[in-house]
């Protein structure tokens, strides 16, 4: 059973508080992919947000899950689509990820580059450039739709700076009630 709304974006984009509000707004359990994982591989991620092994990462995530023993309860996973590898290079999480989660709907969360840029900066997080966070978020947005529909499930993309809230409580009303 599909019982997973998949909560995506790049680093800084506000996901988190995003997450937080949604899950006390519909009493829906809320869990962080990277908490997850470092609560099984006693790592913390890193301050430049770089991933040595990102498919090892990915099965440790799907294990964690397991044994959250949630199959049938809907909840909220905070994620994303595309990661820095340890070099900084953009790369996409492998499709098998996605196949093995159960997700029901992806929520993609957009904000200006200028204030992701600047909530990373103040969180002292090692940023390249403006352009490089542009690219960053141009890939995550491509590689999520893609994921969407070769899942084929309920699909948005949310504004935090100027959202559409009736768009957003329409599709978390559809996706909830299914």
């Amino acid at each position: 059973m599909r019982n997973i709304i998949f909560v995506a974006g790049i680093h800084g984009v506000g996901k988190t508080s995003f997450c937080k509000e949604i899950s006390a707004q519909y009493n829906i359990k809320s869990f962080s992919a990277s908490q997850l994982i470092s609560s099984k591989t006693n790592i913390d991620y890193f301050e430049n947000k770089k991933v040595s092994n990102i498919d090892e990462n990915q099965n440790i995530l799907i294990e964690a899950i397991k044994e959250l023993r949630l199959h049938n309860n809907l909840f909220i996973l905070e994620g994303h689509f595309c990661l820095l590898d340890k070099h900084g290079v953009i790369s996409r999480i492998p499709k098998s990820t996605f196949f093995s989660l159960q997700i029901k709907g992806i929520i993609v969360l957009s904000a200006p580059i200028e204030i992701i840029y600047s909530r990373l900066k103040n969180r002292g997080t090692e940023v390249v450039s403006i352009s490089f966070l542009k690219k960053f978020l141009e890939e995550e947005m491509i590689y999520s739709h893609e994921i969407s529909n070769i899942l084929d499930v309920p699909y948005i993309v949310h504004n935090d700076i100027n959202p559409t809230k009736e768009g957003l409580e329409y599709f978390l009303h559809e996706i909830i009630k299914k």
